[in-house]
């Protein structure tokens, strides 16, 4: 399996019904099965490019600390 450094903090993922961080992945690697469930991310297709991070107005998408320092 990849290695990808970021992730989905689902304590403060808001399940957004229009997920702007699934909208700017260009590699479609944020999965949202329906509107207002949860995103995941699907390893096999991210780039590891950390545009989502930015896009998640709530800052959900992140990459955990310790791994910030590769």
């Amino acid at each position: 399996a990849r290695e990808i450094r970021i992730r989905i903090n689902f304590d403060i993922c808001q399940a957004c019904e229009k997920c702007s961080a699934l909208k700017i992945c260009k590699p479609r690697a944020i999965v949202q099965p329906d509107p207002g469930e949860p995103p995941y991310l699907d390893i096999e297709r991210c780039r590891d490019c950390n545009v989502c991070i930015e896009a998640c107005p709530f800052g959900a998408i992140e990459i955990p600390r310790g791994e910030q320092e590769r």
